[in-house]
Protein backbone atom coordinates (compact mmCIF):
# COMPACT_ATOMS: atom_id res chain seq x y z
CA UNK A 1 0.00 0.00 0.00
CA UNK A 2 1.58 3.57 -0.82
CA UNK A 3 2.57 5.75 1.66
CA UNK A 4 1.31 9.38 1.62
CA UNK A 5 3.92 12.45 2.23
CA UNK A 6 4.43 16.01 1.83
CA UNK A 7 7.17 17.30 0.66
CA UNK A 8 9.83 19.43 2.48
CA UNK A 9 10.08 21.83 -0.48
CA UNK A 10 6.61 22.93 -1.43
CA UNK A 11 4.19 20.90 0.90
CA UNK A 12 2.65 19.17 -1.99
CA UNK A 13 0.84 15.98 -0.85
CA UNK A 14 2.44 12.83 -2.85
CA UNK A 15 2.87 8.80 -2.38
CA UNK A 16 5.26 6.52 -2.26
CA UNK A 17 6.32 2.54 -1.59
CA UNK A 18 6.50 1.66 1.48
CA UNK A 19 10.49 0.74 1.07
CA UNK A 20 10.94 4.87 0.52
CA UNK A 21 8.61 5.80 3.57
CA UNK A 22 11.11 6.59 5.60
CA UNK A 23 13.57 8.04 2.99
CA UNK A 24 11.34 9.68 0.65
CA UNK A 25 11.26 13.91 0.89
CA UNK A 26 10.76 15.38 -1.69
CA UNK A 27 7.48 15.16 -4.49
CA UNK A 28 9.18 15.67 -7.98
CA UNK A 29 12.93 16.32 -9.36
CA UNK A 30 13.08 20.16 -9.00
CA UNK A 31 12.24 19.99 -5.39
CA UNK A 32 14.61 16.99 -4.82
CA UNK A 33 17.49 19.28 -6.26
CA UNK A 34 17.15 21.62 -3.57
CA UNK A 35 17.04 18.91 -0.84
CA UNK A 36 20.42 17.88 -1.87
CA UNK A 37 21.89 21.45 -2.62
CA UNK A 38 20.48 22.03 1.31
CA UNK A 39 22.20 19.00 2.26
CA UNK A 40 25.65 20.29 0.40
CA UNK A 41 25.37 23.53 2.73
CA UNK A 42 24.93 21.16 6.20
CA UNK A 43 28.46 19.11 4.96
CA UNK A 44 31.79 20.30 6.30
CA UNK A 45 34.93 20.01 4.96
CA UNK A 46 38.00 18.11 7.20
CA UNK A 47 41.37 16.18 6.44
CA UNK A 48 42.10 12.97 6.38
CA UNK A 49 44.85 11.89 9.02
CA UNK A 50 46.36 9.56 6.86
CA UNK A 51 47.05 11.42 3.73
CA UNK A 52 46.03 15.17 4.91
CA UNK A 53 43.85 15.08 1.27
CA UNK A 54 40.76 17.60 2.18
CA UNK A 55 36.93 15.75 1.54
CA UNK A 56 33.47 16.85 2.49
CA UNK A 57 31.41 15.63 4.58
CA UNK A 58 27.71 15.85 6.51
CA UNK A 59 28.43 17.61 9.78
CA UNK A 60 26.33 14.95 11.65
CA UNK A 61 29.17 12.94 10.78
CA UNK A 62 32.32 14.28 12.18
CA UNK A 63 32.80 12.37 14.84
CA UNK A 64 33.53 9.42 13.04
CA UNK A 65 34.90 10.37 9.59
CA UNK A 66 38.86 10.94 10.04
CA UNK A 67 40.05 9.32 6.47
CA UNK A 68 39.17 9.99 2.93
CA UNK A 69 38.79 6.64 1.66
CA UNK A 70 39.02 3.01 2.93
CA UNK A 71 42.52 2.85 1.51
CA UNK A 72 43.95 5.33 3.75
CA UNK A 73 41.60 3.82 6.91
CA UNK A 74 43.20 0.41 6.38
CA UNK A 75 46.74 1.62 5.57
CA UNK A 76 46.32 3.68 9.05
CA UNK A 77 49.01 2.99 11.89
CA UNK A 78 47.25 2.30 14.75
CA UNK A 79 43.41 1.44 12.93
CA UNK A 80 43.80 -1.97 13.15
CA UNK A 81 45.01 -1.86 16.75
CA UNK A 82 42.24 0.45 18.08
CA UNK A 83 39.36 -1.98 16.23
CA UNK A 84 40.90 -4.82 17.86
CA UNK A 85 40.91 -3.21 20.78
CA UNK A 86 37.66 -2.34 20.49
CA UNK A 87 36.48 -6.00 20.50
CA UNK A 88 38.62 -7.30 23.39
CA UNK A 89 37.56 -8.57 26.55
CA UNK A 90 33.79 -7.28 27.50
CA UNK A 91 33.87 -5.32 24.44
CA UNK A 92 33.41 -7.94 22.20
CA UNK A 93 29.46 -9.10 21.41
CA UNK A 94 30.75 -12.80 22.09
CA UNK A 95 32.13 -11.97 25.99
CA UNK A 96 31.76 -14.56 27.75
CA UNK A 97 32.61 -13.40 31.34
CA UNK A 98 36.36 -13.64 30.47
CA UNK A 99 36.87 -17.26 31.08
CA UNK A 100 37.53 -18.97 27.72
CA UNK A 101 37.70 -23.23 26.88
CA UNK A 102 40.50 -24.52 24.91
CA UNK A 103 40.60 -27.39 22.40
CA UNK A 104 43.09 -28.91 25.67
CA UNK A 105 39.99 -28.93 27.36
CA UNK A 106 41.85 -26.76 30.06
CA UNK A 107 39.42 -23.20 31.07
CA UNK A 108 41.44 -20.04 30.95
CA UNK A 109 40.52 -16.80 32.66
CA UNK A 110 41.16 -13.39 31.51
CA UNK A 111 43.57 -12.04 34.14
CA UNK A 112 45.63 -9.02 32.14
CA UNK A 113 47.50 -7.85 35.52
CA UNK A 114 48.70 -11.10 36.20
CA UNK A 115 52.76 -11.63 35.28
CA UNK A 116 52.18 -14.91 34.17
CA UNK A 117 49.62 -14.01 31.96
CA UNK A 118 50.10 -15.50 28.43
CA UNK A 119 47.93 -16.13 25.26
CA UNK A 120 44.60 -13.86 24.24
CA UNK A 121 47.00 -11.17 23.49
CA UNK A 122 49.20 -11.58 27.05
CA UNK A 123 45.72 -11.77 29.13
CA UNK A 124 45.03 -15.20 30.17
CA UNK A 125 45.81 -17.69 32.83
CA UNK A 126 45.26 -21.23 33.28
CA UNK A 127 41.89 -20.96 35.58
CA UNK A 128 43.19 -24.18 37.90
CA UNK A 129 46.10 -22.21 38.75
CA UNK A 130 44.57 -19.40 39.62
CA UNK A 131 42.12 -21.14 41.78
CA UNK A 132 44.73 -22.95 43.60
CA UNK A 133 46.84 -19.92 43.58
CA UNK A 134 44.13 -17.90 45.70
CA UNK A 135 43.78 -20.93 48.19
CA UNK A 136 47.50 -21.25 48.81
CA UNK A 137 48.45 -17.56 49.27
CA UNK A 138 45.30 -17.57 52.00
CA UNK A 139 46.15 -21.36 53.81
CA UNK A 140 50.06 -21.61 53.40
CA UNK A 141 51.24 -17.87 52.15
CA UNK A 142 54.84 -19.04 53.28
CA UNK A 143 54.78 -21.88 50.66
CA UNK A 144 58.06 -22.41 48.15
CA UNK A 145 55.61 -23.25 45.60
CA UNK A 146 54.64 -19.38 45.57
CA UNK A 147 56.94 -16.48 44.68
CA UNK A 148 56.35 -12.79 45.72
CA UNK A 149 56.27 -10.14 42.56
CA UNK A 150 55.82 -6.46 43.67
CA UNK A 151 54.63 -7.75 47.08
CA UNK A 152 51.97 -10.31 45.99
CA UNK A 153 52.30 -14.35 46.04
CA UNK A 154 52.18 -15.76 42.63
CA UNK A 155 51.87 -19.70 41.90
CA UNK A 156 55.71 -20.55 40.73
CA UNK A 157 56.17 -21.47 37.09
CA UNK A 158 57.03 -24.98 37.03
CA UNK A 159 55.28 -25.87 40.01
CA UNK A 160 52.10 -28.20 38.41
CA UNK A 161 48.36 -28.24 39.42
CA UNK A 162 47.10 -31.29 39.31
CA UNK A 163 43.03 -32.40 38.63
CA UNK A 164 42.06 -35.50 40.90
CA UNK A 165 39.66 -36.83 38.39
CA UNK A 166 41.42 -36.15 35.32
CA UNK A 167 38.45 -33.56 34.58
CA UNK A 168 40.20 -30.39 33.44
CA UNK A 169 37.38 -28.21 33.49
CA UNK A 170 36.27 -28.92 36.86
CA UNK A 171 38.84 -26.33 39.02
CA UNK A 172 36.69 -26.68 42.23
CA UNK A 173 39.71 -26.32 44.71
CA UNK A 174 38.59 -29.86 46.04
CA UNK A 175 39.76 -31.44 42.53
CA UNK A 176 43.03 -29.55 42.52
CA UNK A 177 46.62 -30.39 44.11
CA UNK A 178 49.19 -28.27 43.82
CA UNK A 179 52.61 -30.31 43.38
CA UNK A 180 56.08 -30.52 41.66
CA UNK A 181 56.50 -31.62 38.27
CA UNK A 182 57.34 -34.93 39.65
CA UNK A 183 54.74 -35.52 41.87
CA UNK A 184 52.32 -34.63 39.26
CA UNK A 185 54.01 -37.46 37.26
CA UNK A 186 53.35 -39.74 40.45
CA UNK A 187 49.67 -39.32 40.53
CA UNK A 188 49.37 -39.82 36.91
CA UNK A 189 50.80 -43.34 37.61
CA UNK A 190 48.89 -43.67 40.70
CA UNK A 191 51.85 -43.78 42.91
CA UNK A 192 51.99 -41.84 46.06
CA UNK A 193 54.75 -39.12 46.12
CA UNK A 194 56.63 -37.22 48.83
CA UNK A 195 54.01 -35.74 50.97
CA UNK A 196 56.69 -32.28 50.84
CA UNK A 197 56.05 -31.91 47.05
CA UNK A 198 52.38 -31.31 46.81
CA UNK A 199 49.94 -29.57 48.72
CA UNK A 200 46.05 -29.82 48.75
CA UNK A 201 43.89 -27.39 50.04
CA UNK A 202 42.35 -27.56 54.22
CA UNK A 203 38.97 -26.63 51.87
CA UNK A 204 38.46 -29.96 50.24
Amino acid sequence: MPVHKNCVVCGKGFTVPPARALTAKACSNECAIQVRAESKRRQVTLSCQKCGKAFTEAASHVLRRRFCSRDCMHSSEGFAQEKSEARLGDKNPMWKGGVAKQSDGYLYERSAEHPFASGGNGEYVLQHRLVAEQHLRAEMPGSEFLIEIDGQKYLRQGIDVHHIDRDRANNAISNLVVCTPAAHNAFHHEKEPDSASYWQSKST
